[in-house]
């Protein structure tokens, strides 16, 4: 139901812009033909077919604002990692690791951090904090949890859905499928981590004593703790066996979610008619 709302939002807002390019005379210089498009978008149209037109602009400079200020962090992040990376721990571990054909890098920092970063090759972060609280096993786990979400690409789909949620901030459902997502994912690097290792042991101490740890200090940052997935998570470390059933969306979601295209319909065949 969620992708047959999105598709239809994104196929009416399809149309609308390419019958409205239709009335745009065509010009080889950029500038007065981006000009000309505007003033057809805002000035030519009747006030209905205006709101779609609003819709669209939000959209369009939304997706423009995202894009560059996730650029913006990843590149901060980067200048960040690059500072306070211990270059021969990384070359340690990424060595100790080799098989995993992945980088690791250890950065020196006071809180628990463990996260897989980049958009289209993600590397493995860890905290020196980290790697100091925990023994070789426990470490191992954290490390498969983080590799099987760099082979994922989660982190390049993550920031994917975050632009997508913002851009159509209108449509409720796709944040609540980039919840379900993160959900998902996370469930699915420690099942992968308890594959690997035969065991719930290691990922389930991680687990509990970074939740003790987030208690004492609720900033702490880079362990994704603060979420509804750390619940689903111990589920599944409890009771391996058992299959969990994530809700997706919910009822009233949906409705609010479907208030868009309905309006957006509307106002089509009105002006078809």
């Amino acid at each position: 139901m969620a992708i047959v709302i999105c598709s239809l939002v994104i196929f009416q807002m399809g149309y609308v812009i390419y019958h409205q390019l239709q009335d745009v005379p065509s010009n080889d210089n950029i500038i007065l033909l981006l000009q000309a498009t505007i003033t057809d978008m805002f000035v030519n149209h009747v006030t209905t077919e205006m709101i779609i037109n609003a819709f669209i602009a939000f959209s369009v400079i939304t997706f423009g604002y995202q894009v560059f200020n996730q650029y913006l962090r990843y590149m901060n992040m980067k200048k960040l990692l690059f500072q306070m990376e211990k270059l021969e721990l990384s070359n340690g571990y990424s060595e100790k690791y080799n098989s995993l054909k992945i980088k690791i890098k250890v950065v020196s920092h006071p809180n628990k951090i463990a996260m897989s970063a980049g958009f289209f090759k993600s590397d493995i972060i860890l905290s020196t904090s980290l790697l100091d609280q925990f023994n070789d096993e426990e470490i191992r786990a954290i490390i498969y949890h983080e590799y099987y979400h760099c082979t994922k690409r989660h982190p390049f789909y993550t920031v994917i859905l975050k632009i997508l949620s913002e851009c159509y901030i209108f449509l409720p459902v796709i944040k609540k499928l980039a919840s379900y997502y993160e959900v998902e994912m996370e469930l699915k690097a420690d099942q992968f981590v308890i594959n690997k290792m035969k065991s719930t042991r290691q990922i389930g101490n991680v687990l509990l004593s970074l939740i003790k740890e987030h208690k004492r200090e609720p900033m702490l940052k880079g362990v994704h703790l603060a979420h509804v997935a750390i619940n689903y998570r111990l589920q599944q470390i409890i009771y391996p066996n058992a299959k969990l059933t994530v809700p997706i969306l919910e009822t009233h979601t949906i409705l609010v979610s479907m208030i868009t295209p309905i309006v957006m319909g509307i106002i089509l065949i009105i002006d078809c008619a």
